[in-house]
């Protein structure tokens, strides 16, 4: 018996095994572009010529394999979901504008009462520490003890102020007139960057309040800006997406959509995703602003996209959560909700959690589009959810937040 060539075999008939199996797990996962590289890996030494330096079939499986992943848009599989569970809910006096600051552990939510609330993320409790001279309806920031937040509904109503406030000493530190209901501030470094509805994007101290610089559009801002390597990028009525110097407010480049820019938008790597009333998505190249590529959805788009991962998040008002190959724009899954989805989603490991104005909150495998856990609140919900501390907080029209924990999360 010639033990070497029996040896042989059973190491070749090892090497189809594991290859089987690798195929057999990606189907099971929905993995099909990567099952497919594994069943090539498979096949492969049925059709070569045999020689002394043949392919190893699960050595070749596995070099496919990292390569058909990226372009799948496909990851390996994680472990298996728990569903969030409901820790905590509490009612407000009002309802929620926008998504609160977060900062050590605590919520700072400005309400449409008039009222800043602190509330712990652990437990809900939350405090009244101050009346503020106006409504709060955009995210504030916060910075060395600071909350920095827009008002508005004051008793002029052209009168809207940018305010800065103590949050040790609980008192108001300097208001700066500004005409803004729609721009979320934007903290860099030691400046305050938004929107405004006269079209001017200003750049103003935080210590004073002061305007170190403002750039004037066509029409108003509703957009917020987003920084990224000195760059500031920012849309306006005027259809534009604007790149900006951070230090001088310097047009670098500009690009032309068909419709209004109300969202932020979001930068990966070398590229800047925007969304436009015209209902695309656009994807431009961050240093020079030439068109990549664009997808179209089927109604308009109000949330900021989110990438992660080769991945692109967009909710639409056609009641779509949309997955994008990010480098491409091709689709890779897409899931309907029963109401539009105007909140930005936010991303844990490989799960999306979104919410839409059919009062649900979705978590959504990333890779598959499907569905992993839903919740019913009692009200239509509209502003973006958040995690903090492992805690998946969410705020309804209910007048509620609510809170979701697992372990893992």
């Amino acid at each position: 018996m010639n033990f070497k060539r029996l040896y042989l075999s059973i190491i070749e008939l090892a090497d189809r095994l594991g290859s089987l199996l690798f195929a057999s797990c990606c189907l099971a996962t929905s993995y099909t572009h990567s099952a497919l590289c594994a069943l090539s890996a498979y096949c492969l030494p049925l059709t070569h010529v045999r020689t002394r330096r043949a392919v190893c079939p699960t050595a070749y499986c596995l070099l496919l394999t990292a390569y058909c992943l990226p372009s799948s848009g496909a990851v390996l599989a994680q472990e298996p979901f728990q569903a969030p569970a409901l820790v905590w809910k509490v009612k407000l006096k009002g309802p929620i504008l926008s998504p609160p600051a977060v900062h050590e552990g605590m919520l700072y939510i400005p309400m449409s009462n008039q009222k800043l609330y602190r509330m712990d993320v652990r437990n809900g409790r939350y405090e009244d520490i101050s009346k503020v001279n106006g409504v709060a309806s955009l995210t504030p920031q916060v910075y060395a003890g600071r909350l920095f937040f827009m008002l508005d509904g004051q008793p002029k109503k052209d009168r809207r102020m940018l305010a800065a406030f103590d949050l040790k000493k609980k008192k108001t530190l300097w208001q700066k007139p500004l005409l803004n209901t729609w721009s979320t501030p934007l903290l860099h470094e030691t400046t305050l960057y938004t929107g405004a509805e006269d079209g001017y994007v200003y750049a103003m101290d935080i210590e004073t309040g002061d305007t170190r610089w403002r750039f004037q559009t066509k029409r108003r801002i509703r957009s917020s800006p987003v920084i990224s390597d000195s760059l500031l990028f920012i849309g306006s009525d005027d259809n534009h997406l604007y790149a900006l110097h951070t230090e001088t407010g310097r047009l670098v480049w500009s690009f032309e959509t068909g419709g209004s820019i109300l969202a932020a938008p979001a930068v990966a790597d070398d590229a800047v995703y925007t969304v436009s009333y015209d209902q695309n998505l656009y994807c431009l190249d961050q240093h020079t602003g030439k068109l990549r590529w664009m997808f179209k959805a089927n109604g308009s788009l109000y949330a900021a996209p989110v990438v992660s991962s080769y991945r692109i998040l967009l909710g639409s008002n056609d009641r779509n959560l949309y997955c994008l190959d990010a480098r491409t724009g091709r689709l890779f899954w897409r899931y309907e909700t029963g109401g539009i989805i105007r909140a930005t989603p936010v991303l844990h490991e490989d799960v999306v959690y979104m919410v839409s104005s059919d009062r649900h909150v979705y978590a959504v495998d990333i890779v598959t589009g499907r569905v992993l856990w839903q919740y019913e609140t009692e009200g239509s919900i509209t502003v973006s959810p958040v995690i903090v501390d492992h805690t998946l907080l969410v705020g309804s029209e209910d007048r509620h937040i609510y809170a979701f924990r697992k372990s893992g999360m």
